[in-house]
């Protein structure tokens, strides 16, 4: 597995919608919600489909206490 940094909205960790991850690239942010489709998130990163997801990510630092995280599936990203 490959780790990448990312960052995401903490204003309510309750789904996929309201965290809205991000990738961070030396050149490009990589939204995932309201992003590319998996296929152009997949080129952006130079890697395949399947190399990319799922997306495991996890918070490095605790949102109002908990440790929050969650899995991007190639389905979630572009989504509205």
């Amino acid at each position: 597995m490959e780790r990448v940094v990312g960052i995401f909205l903490t204003f309510d960790p309750s789904g996929f919608d309201y965290t809205q991850p991000v990738i961070t690239t030396g050149s490009t942010h990589v939204r995932l919600w309201h992003g590319p489709s998996a296929e152009e998130v997949a080129r952006i990163l130079k890697r395949s489909v399947e190399q990319v997801f799922p997306i495991e990510w996890q918070a490095r630092v605790p949102v109002d206490g908990e440790t929050i995280g969650g899995v991007v599936n190639r389905t979630d990203v572009g989504a509205a």
